[in-house]
């Protein structure tokens, strides 16, 4: 129930409240509970296939190539 999904949208909710209030410079403090630190689905992984991580390049603008060895290609998407 409460995953990373779900607090990335509840941060959404506050912080469009905040915005709605006007109120800026809060701080906002938080514990290290696992949900906290998630990525994205997709954010690209190290054991993606080339495939993938042209695919991934692609979307997030990243040039790169099918000629290119795997490993520049991650490391591109490192950078």
């Amino acid at each position: 129930m409460f995953d990373h999904a779900y607090f990335v949208d509840c941060i959404k909710q506050l912080m469009d409240e905040l915005d709605l209030l006007g109120k800026t410079g809060a701080f906002i403090v938080m514990d290290h509970a696992s949900y906290h630190k998630g990525l994205p689905l997709t954010t690209p992984k190290d054991t993606w296939k080339k495939q993938e991580l042209l695919e991934a390049c692609q979307r997030i603008g990243v040039k790169a190539t099918a000629v290119e060895y795997r490993t520049v290609i991650w490391a591109k998407l490192q950078a």
